[in-house]
């Protein structure tokens, strides 16, 4: 997973809607995690880094990739209101994990993804039946 390119994008979204503390309080209510700086010379807006910040520690943590995507997109539900911008965070998301796919995964309207964190397991079990 990319979380640089996903930080960066969302924190370009937040730059001009939200506040500190609105972008704090999402995701605190989605993590127990404590958010840790990540600085970039280049990031002018707080709400920016503020996002870049949370994207970043949540991509670091020992969370399964499932339990990131879920916590990313659901601050992108809770903090984004243009349903164009959350479509190209959630396709951006989306495309940014693995290629491995299947329908049924509730936060995505585009080409379905299931999120292995063991991708080896998987192609030796049930589930998976390469034809």
């Amino acid at each position: 997973m990319n979380y640089k390119r996903i930080a960066s994008q969302f924190g370009n979204e937040m730059r001009y809607g939200g506040t500190l503390t609105s972008i704090d309080s999402a995701f605190s209510s989605l993590t127990d995690l404590k958010c840790v700086d990540h600085p970039l010379e280049f990031i002018t807006s707080a709400r920016y880094q503020r996002t870049y910040n949370w994207i970043m520690t949540i991509g670091e943590s020992k969370l399964s990739e499932h339990e990131k995507i879920d916590m990313i997109s659901q601050a992108i539900d809770d903090l984004v209101f243009d349903q164009e911008s959350k479509d190209r965070l959630r396709n951006l998301l989306a495309s940014s994990s693995s290629p491995i796919t299947a329908a049924g995964y509730k936060h995505f309207d585009i080409p379905l993804r299931v999120y292995v964190d063991d991708v080896d397991s998987f192609l030796k079990s049930d589930i998976y039946q390469q034809k």
